[in-house]
């Protein structure tokens, strides 16, 4: 994934690109295991090695691929939640090179492999050349999602007194976008099909979420107009 155009610059999160390159990347590690373990050239065909007990096994044929998986996406969440923020608060060279490079070893090794600098990052500048987000004008949205659940009791009579307690809860989200940095990826992508712009928003954005509980309550006296409407009085 790090050496193919179409996903090294994605970063971890919800976008379905991120997704679809790490799946694929997942894929060619298989294929890569299957290869060694049981191909054509392979030690199973050239050494006979899974002969004879206990080489038998499919252990690696399942541990390549998802161990091998876990560990990208644990090395991506490091970077952007991690690495970035280290960035963030200095621009001291060595302390990014440093995080770039000892935080994301595998990534540091593919870079090496592939002939880049260890702390080379496709989805964003280099050590001395990134500039921390706060730094750079940015805009901000957000909304919130509340969701409860609650009982209220029969409009039996024409005044009624009541007592409501509700429960559930609140989902807080803020997207933050950097025009800077859009400004940069549009050009780099000037040639990108319009109606696959979209796959470009992670990144120039950034998006943090949160949940809590949320809990609420209400009493006061209901004054019944007719059979389908009520006047609700109440404090909450």
């Amino acid at each position: 994934m790090l050496s193919d155009p179409r996903y090294n610059r994605t970063e971890f999160g919800k976008s379905r690109e991120y997704w679809k390159g790490k799946l694929r990347a997942a894929a060619f590690a298989w294929a890569i295991s299957e290869q060694f373990e049981i191909g054509p050239l392979s030690e199973a065909s050239i050494g006979h090695i899974q002969a004879y007990f206990p080489q038998q096994g499919f252990v690696d044929h399942v541990i390549t691929p998802t161990i091998g998986l876990a560990w990208m996406l644990g090395e991506d969440a490091v970077d952007r939640y991690v690495i970035r923020r280290i960035e963030d608060r200095t621009t001291n060279k060595w302390p990014r090179l440093a995080a770039r490079t000892g935080l994301n070893p595998m990534r540091s090794f593919a870079n090496l492999i592939d002939a880049r600098a260890p702390w080379d990052r496709g989805s964003r500048s280099g050590i001395l050349a990134y500039k921390p987000e706060h730094a750079s004008g940015s805009a901000s949205s957000g909304d919130a999602l509340l969701y409860q659940i609650g009982r209220a009791g029969p409009q039996s009579r024409k005044w009624c007194p009541h007592a409501h307690l509700l429960v559930g809860g609140i989902k807080v989200t803020q997207e933050q976008l950097y025009p800077e940095k859009k400004i940069a990826v549009e050009a780099a992508n000037k040639n990108l099909d319009p109606m696959l712009a979209y796959t470009l928003h992670d990144q120039y954005t950034s998006r943090e979420e949160s949940n809590g509980v949320a809990l609420s309550a209400e009493t006061g006296v209901d004054h019944k107009l007719n059979a389908g409407m009520v006047l609700q009085l109440g404090t909450w």
